[in-house]
């Protein structure tokens, strides 16, 4: 399950050495918080979050921007997040990236 908060890159790995993750983990990056982050934008986020955490058959994950390499715009490497989420879970059997506004059902 993902915690409200956002880990670090260093504490996602950590927390995945000491808890096993779910062998198909999904993972996002989110907006909020930022100054751009508006309650609309808020409201999606955690309802996406909500969503994806609670399906019993994957990891939800969110990817610290900070924690990857971004291009000028601040966009992040979408090969950097493989690895970081590789790092972080590495005995998953599969490593699906989604846009963070994406809403899945059960």
């Amino acid at each position: 399950t993902v915690s409200e908060r956002k880990l670090s890159g260093a504490d996602m790995i950590k927390s995945a050495r000491n808890n096993t993750c779910h062998p198909h983990v999904i993972f996002t990056t989110f907006m909020c918080p930022s100054p751009a982050c508006t309650p609309l934008r808020q409201r999606i986020e955690s309802n996406t979050r909500q969503v994806w955490s609670s399906m019993d058959r994957v990891e939800f994950k969110d990817v610290m921007t900070s924690s990857v390499n971004t291009n000028l715009y601040g966009m992040p490497y979408i090969g950097d997040m493989f690895t970081h989420m590789m790092d972080a879970c590495p005995d998953a059997r599969t490593y699906t990236y989604i846009n963070g506004d994406i809403i899945g059902t059960h």
